[in-house]
Parts: C-alpha cells; structure tokens; sequence
C-alpha cells in the first residue's frame, strides 16, 4: 500500500515504543513452531480429552447453532457483584492507575459486562482478561489513555497503513448465525510495518465491532486464510507477531466463537492462528486446504457469506469493501469530534395535557410513546389501510423491506423505524404497554435509580427473547435487519420517560 494514500489527518505516534511491547512478548513462553501434521495431532488430542458435554457444546458453537447465555436480570447482578469481587483481589497497576484517571471507566455497567460475556460469566476469567486489557491498552497507546475510548485519531501513520493494507478486515456481512466475521490475510501484510502497528490496527477493528452487545454475546467467527502455493523455503510464523498476537487475544473482550484456518496444503507451518490458541479453545479451529475455490466453498458450508469475502474463487483480492470501512471510520470519529452525541438527537415537541382527564392522559402518554418509535413526518406505509396490520401482514411487510435479509423480525421484535407501520407493529405495541406499566414507579425513582432500572427493563426484554431491530444498509446497497445496541435502547427507553414527565407537567 502506496504511503501516499494514506488518510493525512491522523499523523500521532503512540506514546509508548516498540521495545516495550517486546518486553512483554518476552515473558510469555517461547514461541516453537509446530509443522501442521504435529498442530493436527494436539487439536485431536485436546478435544478427545473434553468430557463429551464440553465437546459438544463446543462443536454447536463452532457450526453456529449456540445459544447465548441468557442473560436475565438477577443473574447478570450476581456475576458483576462476582466480577467486583475478583477484581478487590487480583486488580494491577494498570487498575489502580484507570481508577485515579476516571473511575467510572472501569466501574461501568456494559465495561465489565463486556468481559463477563466474552468469558461465558466465568468471573475469576473475566477479571483476568479486564487486567490484560487495561495493561495492552497501556502498552499500546500509554499511560495517558487507559480511559479514554481509543478512536482512527489515536493510530499512528504506520497503524494506519496497518490497517489500510487489508491485512485483517471485518466481512460486510455475518455469517448465517448472525456472528460477525473477521478475515486475517497474512500475504497483505506490509514487512514495513511492525507487528506492534498490526496490533494495534486489530484492536481498532476488534473493539468496533464489539461496540454491538449482539456481537459480545454471540461472539466473533476469525478466518486465517493464506491459500498461496507454498514455496520450498516455507519458514515458520514470524515469532514477534506471534508474540504479540497470543498476548492480544488473551487481553482483548472478544469472544472466539470459531477460527477457520484455510491453507493450500498441509506441507509447512502451522498458522499464527493455530499458534495464538489457548490450550482451552484449540478445539475451535477448523482447517481447510486446498486452492480458493475448494476453501471457499468449505467456509461457505460453515455459513460464511462468501460472495463477501474479499478473494474470489479465482483468486481475485477485492478491498474496496474494506477501504470503504476503513474510511468510515475515520468519517464517523470527525462527525463526533465536530457534533458530540450529546448534541445530536430530535426534540419532541410537547403538548398540555395537564388540563386533560386522567384516562385521557394515560391515551396522551401513549401517544407519546407511539411518537418517539415512529416519525410519521414520512410517508405512512400501513399495510392494510387505516388499522393495524395483522401478525401475518405486518411479518410479511417485513420481509419485503428487507428481502435479502437473514435476519427478520419476529412477532414479539420492537422495530425502530419511520412511518405507521412501525408504529403499529405488534412488539412495539407490546413493549409500549410494557414501559406503560412501570411510567409510575420510574418517575419516582432518582437519577441513579432510573438508569437501574432503564437497564433492568432493557435485561428483562431481552430475557423474554424479544429483540430490538433496524433496517441498515450494507455496502452493497441491500437493507438488512440488524439487531440495535443495549446502549441506543437504554437512550430510547429514557427518552420515552422523559418525554411523558415533560407532558405531564405541562
């Protein structure tokens, strides 16, 4: 990748210098290089020795047929209280440091709920991965940025060659059990670079993605795909990257769903990808070999959306769909730099409803309600006319505005949308009622209180089986239903309340 295009904007080198970063690597265990017929025979012998129910859980996760941990409101409370235990006892310098910069960084809810998830809410394990990260993030970007959200801005020149080189990318499209899909293509990455400039490029990208609290919870599917013809002189996986590499994986909280190792032949090395492998989660990788054609159609048998991949069955490397990524991001962090969220978001108008009866104050909460799910100021697509669709309509008008989509909603789903329709879809309706019910006891509650509560509600949702969807264009100019964020809920759910309180006392 020509320097010369390289986005100008972003110029800050990190704080820290590279030999740090080694000097981590260095306490981890020699790297040894096993060729793949060795690599082979540990992943058979790792998963023989699982007992037969740990086996197969592992095997429907791989194949994408795992069930999240359902994550009802009490038992989420006592594994945090667990996690805040864990950490009384084992927290680190990097802790005890992220404490003093800004304490509720490290004491927020989603924060540490993030490493329960990527852990299955193993506390003692969550707690030893929120330590590796807080020191990685020391590492990488020092000090000074333990607490602060790392964005396109805090990447130095050569991270962001890095990243620009195609080397790891994020697929356009999850695979058919609505995991996100990470692609790692080593013959992309640039010698000029170092492994520390890789790294932190894959936190950038890995810490984006898991922004969605549908991600945490389903987990992430990796594919390490080098399917070149090997050459006689085939040397084993450069040992700093795999250094590093091990040491990011264990510090990051992401879960690992699967890893698909796609090689030509079994000739040579194992993969980095088979070197960064806990003894505890090897049995999650797949190997594959063969030319890309034969590859690509074994990952396609595990649900990947091929036609997304950025190599073709011919061999053919297409980034345009992750340059296009790369340079939203960069877009998105100058649109929050120049317009803070807290700035941005509509104004509802209110209205006097002091003066109204109370039944029909109850009718103008709902209304209000209605107005905050569905702006009518669109077009109304009702489906049948001037009364709500039925179930079966109102689920097919869904599936006609997103055809190509895998995800569709359900009955009991809130859509988030514009236009009647929305409004009047059977989960909004149900999930109106269901905020109606506790209007009461929330506009009692304090500040603290309400955002318990905001989050109870959202957990106990969720709990039920009802998701919460919007229609998203991809890259290649589909609408797809995706699943929203806990954290859009949360500010949905709050601006409803807020909304009713400011009618009310008007």
């Amino acid at each position: 990748m020509n320097r010369a295009n390289i986005m100008q904007e972003s110029t800050r080198s990190p704080i820290v210098p590279k030999e740090k970063t080694h000097d981590v690597a260095s306490k981890e265990q020699s790297y040894v290089p096993l060729r793949i017929d060795e690599s082979e025979r540990m992943l058979a012998q790792a998963m023989s020795s699982l007992p037969t129910a740990e086996r197969d859980k592992i095997i429907e996760e791989v194949h994408g047929v795992y069930k999240p941990i359902e994550e009802e409101a009490g038992f989420v409370s006592k594994k945090l209280a667990a996690l805040d235990s864990e950490i009384s006892m084992h927290k680190n310098d990097a802790y005890e440091i992220a404490l003093k910069q800004n304490r509720s960084f490290v004491e927020d809810y989603d924060f540490r709920l993030m490493f329960l998830r990527s852990e299955g809410f193993v506390a003692s394990a969550a707690c030893n991965r929120m330590m590796q990260f807080l020191k990685l993030k020391q590492i990488y970007f020092g000090e000074g940025k333990i607490t602060k959200d790392i964005t396109f801005l805090d990447l130095s020149e050569d991270d962001i060659l890095s990243l620009r080189t195609g080397a790891i990318q994020v697929l356009s499209e999850k695979d058919r059990s609505g995991r996100a899909v990470v692609a790692v293509l080593p013959s992309l990455w640039n010698q000029q670079q170092t492994p520390e400039n890789m790294m932190r490029a894959s936190y950038l990208l890995e810490m984006s993605l898991i922004r969605d609290p549908d991600v945490q919870k389903r987990g992430v599917v990796y594919i390490y795909y080098d399917t070149k013809p090997y050459n006689s002189g085939l040397s084993a996986p450069d040992a700093a990257m795999v250094s590093l590499a091990k040491i990011h994986k264990a510090s990051m909280p992401v879960r690992y769903a699967a890893y698909h190792i796609c090689l030509r032949d079994r000739s040579g090395y194992h993969s980095i990808g088979h070197a960064i492998s806990k003894k505890e989660d090897i049995v999650k990788g797949i190997s594959h070999y063969g030319d890309d054609k034969e590859c690509l159609l074994k990952l396609q048998g595990f649900g990947i959306l091929v036609s997304c991949f950025p190599i073709n069955s011919e061999g053919t490397m297409n980034l345009d769909a992750h340059l296009e990524w790369v340079q939203q991001q960069r877009e998105d962090v100058i649109a929050e730099t120049t317009h803070p969220r807290s700035t941005r978001g509509s104004t509802i108008k209110s209205s006097n409803v002091a003066a109204l009866p109370a039944p029909q104050q109850q009718l103008q909460r709902r209304d209000t309600l209605e107005s905050i799910f569905a702006d009518d100021s669109e077009e109304d697509i009702l489906v049948d006319g001037s009364q709500p669709p039925s179930d079966e309509a109102a689920l097919a008008r869904a599936a006609e505005m997103a055809p190509r989509s895998a995800l569709q909603p359900a009955i009991i789903d809130v859509v988030l949308g514009r236009g009647r329709w929305f409004q009047y879809f059977p989960g909004n309706i149900s999930f109106r009622e269901f905020l109606e019910e506790r209007d009461v006891e929330y506009n009692e509650a304090s500040r603290t209180d309400k955002v318990n509560m905001t989050k109870s509600i959202v957990a106990e949702l969720r709990a039920s089986g009802r998701r919460f969807l919007k229609l998203e264009r991809n890259q290649r100019g589909s609408d797809m239903w995706i699943e929203v964020g806990d954290k859009e809920i949360y500010k949905k759910v709050s601006q409803c309340y807020r909304t009713v309180r400011k009618k009310d006392r008007n």
